[in-house]
């Protein structure tokens, strides 16, 4: 399965193709040999599913190994999404309300055009991070 396709294809639903090239830049569709430069490396090896975020001094911060393909895709979109809705927040920004309500409200939009399953699942997570973390307004 051609992990670069699938990807390419469901993020043309929710960004623009102008900007998508910058938006997916340091994303890297193959195999590194360890030396990586920063980015994530997403790529298949004997069945399973491999991604590898890398940090600016070239170390591995984040990394998942998987058979299931939904867990890599999921962990994409929302790491774009999410990047893509804090742009939207930061500039919609209301006084006197937390900034996570539009933050989050904009993540699952995007989320719901690309898939139900990754709506669903980042819901969840946010559900349990607002109990933790409760919306905080008038501060």
């Amino acid at each position: 399965m051609d992990i670069k396709n699938i990807v390419m294809e469901d993020l043309k639903k929710v960004i623009d193709e102008s900007i998508l090239d910058t938006t997916v830049n340091n994303l890297h569709f193959s195999y590194g040999d360890g030396a990586y430069e920063p980015g994530t490396y997403i790529y298949e090896k004997n069945d399973v599913y491999h991604y590898v975020g890398v940090g600016d001094r070239g170390g591995v911060d984040d990394e998942i190994k998987t058979s299931n393909i939904e867990d890599i895709l999921y962990k994409i979109y929302s790491t774009i999404t999410f990047n893509e809705a804090t742009k939207f927040a930061m500039v919609n920004r209301e006084k006197n309300r937390d900034w996570r309500r539009i933050l989050f409200k904009k993540q699952l939009e995007l989320l719901r055009c690309i898939g139900e399953i990754y709506y669903q699942k980042r819901k969840e997570e946010i559900a349990t991070i607002l109990l933790t973390s409760p919306y905080k307004d008038n501060i």
